[in-house]
């Protein structure tokens, strides 16, 4: 029984754990906790380009107009490509009412 439980933190909690990702030329900082709101995290991802970095940071507010869903930032990245192909890196701020 401890065998499942260890082999199940380690499947679940190792990938959580490593905290830049590469995805095509750009550093992935996921889940980056600003504060907190009735004991929830608030979080926001950095996506910032790997080569011509300008030193410039863009904030990118998610929000879906009374609709929200929590979608991997790998997926996301193609939103920000041309704003990462001009060397700006992108916080996307995940606000109160986002999940």
């Amino acid at each position: 029984m401890k065998w499942i439980i260890k082999s199940l933190l380690i499947t679940i909690v190792l990938p959580c754990a490593v905290p830049v990702l590469g995805v095509e030329g750009v550093d992935i900082t996921p889940d980056v906790v600003y504060g907190h709101k009735h004991g929830m995290a608030l979080t926001f991802d950095v996506f910032k380009p790997k080569q011509r970095a300008n030193g410039v940071g863009i904030l990118f507010i998610v929000s879906g107009g009374w609709y929200s869903r929590w979608r991997p930032p790998e997926k996301s990245v193609s939103w920000f490509k041309p704003t990462l192909d001009k060397g700006f890196t992108v916080f996307a701020v995940r606000h109160g009412s986002s999940p």
